[in-house]
């Protein structure tokens, strides 16, 4: 009898290290219109997330309660990226570091960790500001060690992690550098290519799950 495997998914961490708790109004900051951002401080005041730096302890929650896995999948987002260019940013690659170091140091060998798009960065919802940036792609996959694509098999089943930033970037290419963008297609070419290769390999019998 084949023995029953657990999966444990975290997702959008968005853990603050002391220098992303320093930025409060970082978001409102950035907006010059005075109406939109009095109106985006009642957003967040009164509906959504009142304080973005208030949550690591959901993260420590979640590691003390999380029994023994077969395998940990963390789906991205372990910064604020509160200034919305991905761990280029100092105290972004910081939040980034501590947050998987944490995840690494519970889980060991059975995390698989995406790459999510707030690694890489990400305009602003509200002030337009950032965009991804090569930097980011560079600490990310060497300084961070997190892989772009992953693939682990448990019997039928085969999970891959991809960066769907990369392969939707013709959707994110205009908060691009014009001077990035050649090297973000480049990269999209080559990660297509991996998970098409994994897709083709694919058994008939076996199944794929997609982070």
């Amino acid at each position: 009898m084949i023995r029953r495997k657990t999966i444990l998914i975290i997702s959008d961490i968005h853990y603050a290290c002391d220098a992303e708790k320093l930025r409060r109004g970082h978001e409102t900051r950035i907006i010059p219109n005075p109406v939109l951002r009095r109106a985006v401080k009642a957003y967040r005041q009164y509906i959504w997330l009142r304080d973005p730096f208030a949550h690591n302890h959901l993260l420590d929650d979640f590691l003390a309660r999380a029994d023994s896995p077969d395998v940990v999948v963390a789906n991205g987002d372990y910064s604020c990226d509160t200034e919305f260019i991905g761990v280029s940013d100092d105290a972004a690659f910081e939040s980034a570091r501590q947050c998987l170091h944490k995840l690494r140091r519970r889980f060991g060998p059975r995390l698989q960790s995406v790459i999510g798009d707030h690694e890489l960065g990400k305009v602003s919802l509200f002030g337009g500001r950032g965009g991804c940036r090569l930097t980011s792609w560079r600490r990310a996959t060497t300084e961070l060690a997190l892989q772009p694509f992953w693939k682990i098999e448990l019997g039928k089943y085969v999970l891959m992690g991809v960066t769907s930033s990369l392969l939707a970037f013709p959707v994110f290419e205009p908060e691009a550098l014009p001077e990035e963008r050649s090297d973000w297609h480049a990269l999209r070419d080559a990660h297509l290519t991996e998970v098409r290769r994994a897709f083709a390999a694919l058994a008939p019998d076996q199944r794929a799950l997609l982070f």
